[in-house]
């Protein structure tokens, strides 16, 4: 768990104190509500979609700092709050290689997206990363049946993308 005190003989920096804290998440927070408001009142409407993009991650970048400020404040772990990102980051890689087997291969693009969605289920549930296995569902899901039973169920939903991934190949393709 991420502390938010200095180590000993050390004094920590006016962005770990809770005054800074509070500001951090009034800024980061605030921010993101004043840029959601800007695009709901169609600021954002004539940019290019690269454009569009860009202000999208600028929002999650700044909603992940006012989360991470409210996560410290209240004891947790802050690196949770960058799990936009790692979720980001991951659909934005299931989506590129949904396009490049449409392309390459003629595969139906969702067939694709969850094929890759099933692979990154199935290493994350070998692997085990901590934004995987040490979140609150994962825990509570621990808790209740059991490490090695919560690894059963999370190879399961991996399955089960996979053969949905391969039964829309198959009903999409030519032969069928």
């Amino acid at each position: 768990m991420t502390q938010n005190q200095p180590p000993a003989g050390q004094t920590g920096s006016f962005l770990s104190s809770p005054v800074g804290l509070i500001l951090q998440a009034i800024m980061g927070l605030g921010l993101t509500a004043w840029m959601a408001y800007r695009v709901d009142g169609g600021f954002t409407r004539a940019w290019t979609p690269w454009e569009q993009g860009a202000w999208f991650v600028t929002m999650l970048f700044t909603l992940g700092m006012g989360s991470r400020a409210i996560i410290a404040l209240l004891g947790g772990d802050t690196r949770f709050a960058w799990l936009p990102f790692i979720l980001l980051s991951w659909l934005l890689v299931a989506a590129a290689v949904g396009a490049i087997l449409q392309f390459a291969f003629s595969l139906p693009f969702v067939s694709g997206f969850l094929g890759v969605l099933a692979a990154a289920e199935a290493w994350w549930t070998w692997r085990l990363p901590w934004w995987f296995w040490e979140g609150w569902r994962a825990r509570r899901l621990r808790a209740a049946i059991g490490d090695r039973a919560t690894r059963v169920v999370c190879g399961l939903v991996a399955l089960v993308l996979a053969i949905a991934a391969v039964a829309l190949a198959r009903a999409q393709s030519p032969a069928a």
